[in-house]
């Protein structure tokens, strides 16, 4: 139950002097709306007009915790329980409540234990104090404590959603998933758009391997209130099983044609799947209505991925007019103009994206790269060490910089550089870098294990960047080879392997144009 909700009750009743009071309306609506500098100014001319409005401090002190000011948000709270109207114990438990709230914040858990027990002795008449304390109880593992709070508050309210749930999460916990499902198919009767809910009972059906129920809760979830775990779970199932996921948001987007969200999530599933050109066709229906420069950038990113740069750029150009002070939109773009040789224009976009966020070491590592294909080594050396030292674990400025030491006869710098990438890029069929960096420390037989497991189980973007390895060593058959499979695996960028500086040698091949040609071709057919 969010605390939070209460605001707008707060703002019309109480006191009755105070009731239609202007100042405290005013502030409590400005509360209401996020608007806390207004919020502030009004409820502070109340309480110099009506110094003994408990209200307008209770108004003040959520004000203050939402600001960041708990001190403030506690010396107003312990003046409004003693300003509030003593026969409005509701009112006085939920400053308890939220004095509480803002001790657990600052780890102060006898205190915020001490202070939901007097809200539940203030009002014992009202479930809502019996969860907030059951909550409590809950999350430091008094599940017992918990439990017997929550059927306190039911027992007090039969249809208080907040206390079967958090007798269903006791349940979770338990493992008694088909008591999970009971409560929760009750909670769902009671309040039809708790996400909550639907989102418990999805965690049960995924831990049964039953995906398809567990796809029709997270939509329920979704559509109720854009639950963040809901998201969570729609990926974890998607990773493995995108067609079951598309099919259900499918049938949503049918039931609610003009409700954008599905166009958004089913691009998303689209795009963790690999399927950029199908992402694209649901942002594009989505960009109709709403042209936001966030979906102008997600637009870009996947034509950017499918080969289509000219009209990924177009769209990052359409996202800065849009909003030119979004900083984001300079770094997507200057990723794709590197990918295809326009290392100007991707030096001037990634320039600007530093000059917004200085401390973003991304931005340095996008400019390393650049640098070091218009040939700036120091220049790309000096970037690099920068996002390095902001993130030591930068797996391709680790990389890079392990590279341009080794042209440059610093062997120990370079080594040091190739032995922490293999430290750190571990994730299997991810790790393109170790591969490459085994390579380079001349210990073949690892990275062409690698190399293997990359080819056979990676996605396709790392198998473009065991063909980039293989080609700069040298290796050109094996290069084609590797570069066949990252096309057959969905890789689209044709234009970025036609000027990519690491195929070089691949490309004097007779068989690479043969190769992007008849890919060409087969993507063409199948858009057909």
């Amino acid at each position: 139950m969010a605390i939070f909700a209460y605001t707008g009750w707060m703002a019309f009743s109480g006191d009755g002097k105070y009731k239609n009071s202007v100042n405290y309306v005013k502030g409590m609506k400005a509360l209401q709306d996020s608007n806390y500098a207004e919020a502030m100014k009004y409820l502070n001319r109340e309480i110099a007009k009506n110094p003994d409005n408990g209200y307008a401090y209770y108004g003040l002190g959520m004000t203050y915790e939402a600001t960041g000011n708990p001190s403030e948000a506690l010396d107003n709270f312990n003046i409004a329980i003693k300003n509030i109207p003593s026969d409005d114990n509701y009112s006085i438990a939920l400053a308890y409540s939220l004095k509480a709230r803002v001790l657990r914040r600052l780890d102060d858990l006898n205190g915020a234990m001490e202070n939901f027990n007097k809200a539940v002795e203030t009002c014992p008449e009202s479930a809502d104090f019996y969860v907030m304390r059951g909550m409590e109880f809950r999350d430091h593992g008094k599940l017992e404590q918990a439990g017997k709070d929550f059927r306190e508050a039911v027992s007090l309210d039969k249809k208080n959603a907040e206390a079967y749930v958090g007798l269903a999460e006791i349940a979770y916990i338990q493992r008694k998933y088909a008591e999970v499902i009971r409560l929760c198919n009750y909670i769902n009767k009671l309040a039809p758009d708790h996400s909550y809910a639907y989102m418990l009972r999805a965690k049960v059906y995924m831990s049964q391997n039953k995906y398809r129920e567990a796809v029709n809760d997270i939509v329920e979830a979704l559509n109720a209130g854009n639950d963040k775990q809901a998201l969570t779970g729609m990926r974890i199932i998607a990773d493995s099983m995108p067609e079951i996921v598309l099919e259900r948001l499918k049938k949503q987007k049918e039931k609610y044609p003009n409700d954008n969200k599905w166009n958004f999530y089913l691009g998303m599933v689209c795009e963790q799947a690999g399927d950029f050109s199908q992402a694209a066709v649901c942002y594009e229906e989505m960009y109709k209505s709403e042209r936001s420069d966030e979906i102008a950038v997600i637009l870009g990113n996947c034509y950017k991925e499918t080969g289509m740069t000219e009209k990924a750029l177009k769209y990052y150009q359409e996202a800065k007019k849009i909003n030119p002070a979004s900083a984001w939109i300079y770094y997507e773009k200057s990723v794709a103009e590197r990918g295809v040789g326009m290392y100007r224009e991707a030096l001037a976009d990634i320039n600007s994206y530093i000059a917004a966020e200085p401390d973003d070491e991304s931005g340095y590592a996008v400019r390393g790269m650049v640098k070091y294909y218009m040939g700036d080594d120091k220049g790309a050396v000096d970037d690099f060490t920068t996002a390095i030292k902001a993130n030591n674990n930068d797996v391709l400025s680790l990389l890079y910089r392990g590279i341009f030491y080794d042209k440059a006869g610093e062997r120990k710098k370079a080594v040091k550089d190739f032995e922490h990438v293999v430290r750190v890029d571990t994730k299997e069929g991810e790790n393109s870098s170790a591969a490459y960096a085994y390579r380079a420390l001349a210990d073949k037989k690892k990275s062409e294990k690698l190399a293997a497991q990359i080819l056979s189980r990676g996605k396709h973007c790392e198998c473009y960047n065991i063909a980039c390895m293989y080609s700069e060593f040298g290796e050109t058959s094996k290069a084609l080879m590797a570069l066949k499979t990252a096309f057959e695996k969905g890789f689209r960028r044709f234009d970025m392997a036609e000027c990519a500086p690491e195929l070089e040698n691949v490309r004097k091949l007779a068989e690479f144009n043969g190769l992007v040609n008849e890919c060409k071709a087969k993507m063409s057919a199948h858009k057909g």
